[in-house]
């Protein structure tokens, strides 16, 4: 980015940047007022009335031009797109240009326990529906999980973020392989547990916010992997005991 695009650019200096970059679609003041007046972006004005465009809108600007002369996708398309996007979906712009839900979960045993970094967990915003639909699981079970406090919505709003949606993911996983909600709740009092403790353990909720929001993320992220790591191997444990194996090699 650069400083000129940082403090605002004016649309003939866009017109010319963009020209740049695709040298073989036509673009002109005209083409970037139309896009306006379609709600492609909302660029600030000087005191003076002047168009000024910053970063975000130039990449609205490049995403729309990409669409348009690549997947040949109409204003109203690209428009539901760009909508997506501003709620947390990450542009595909190759084979399949509809936006997609960033992966948000890995393999049990590998996946980062907390993912407390600033608004990381809430960087998209989900629907029942769209839930259903990346989870793989079906709107009335998305009503039940929540119905059931196993996912909730995102502060504030009523959408849900990428912590419902891993969730989600090891539900449908997890049914997949035999267990309803009445084994899936066991589960769930036995994290509520362990938040508890890190929360008794950490002095938070007692109405005093943490002089250091970083330092306590970090903390509270290294007691949750320790905690989670000891029921690990607990439960590995118990079921290399159960199937008549002390082979740490051979963890189920």
């Amino acid at each position: 980015m650069t400083t000129q695009e940082k403090i605002g650019m004016s649309i003939g200096a866009v017109v010319t940047l963009l020209k740049r970059e695709f040298p073989d679609v036509d673009i002109s003041i005209s083409k970037i007022r139309f896009l306006e007046d379609q709600g492609i972006v909302e660029p600030a004005r000087t005191a003076s009335g002047y168009r000024q465009f910053g970063s975000e809108d130039i990449e609205r600007l490049r995403y729309c031009i990409k669409m348009q002369s690549e997947n040949f996708l109409p204003i109203k398309v690209i428009r539901e797109h760009l909508e997506k996007i501003d709620r947390g979906f990450v542009p595909q712009v190759n084979t399949d240009p509809e936006p997609q839900v960033p992966t948000v979960i890995g393999h049990p045993a590998t996946v980062d326990p907390l993912a407390l970094s600033g608004d990381s967990l809430d960087a998209v915003e989900l629907s029942h529906e769209e839930l259903a639909n990346v989870g793989g699981m079906s709107v009335k079970e998305i009503v039940e999980l929540q119905n059931q406090k196993f996912i909730t919505f995102r502060p504030g709003s009523e959408s849900f973020g990428s912590d419902a949606l891993a969730v989600v993911k090891y539900v449908a996983q997890l049914k997949a392989r035999g267990l309803d909600s009445r084994h899936l709740n066991p589960i769930k009092n036995a994290a509520s547990r362990q938040a508890d403790l890190i929360e008794s353990t950490m002095g938070l909720g007692m109405g005093k916010a943490p002089t250091d929001m970083s330092e306590t993320i970090e903390n509270v992220n290294s007691l949750a992997a320790l905690s989670l790591g000891l029921e690990r191997e607990l439960l590995s444990a118990q079921l290399r005991e159960t199937l008549g194996t002390n082979d740490a090699n051979s963890k189920p």
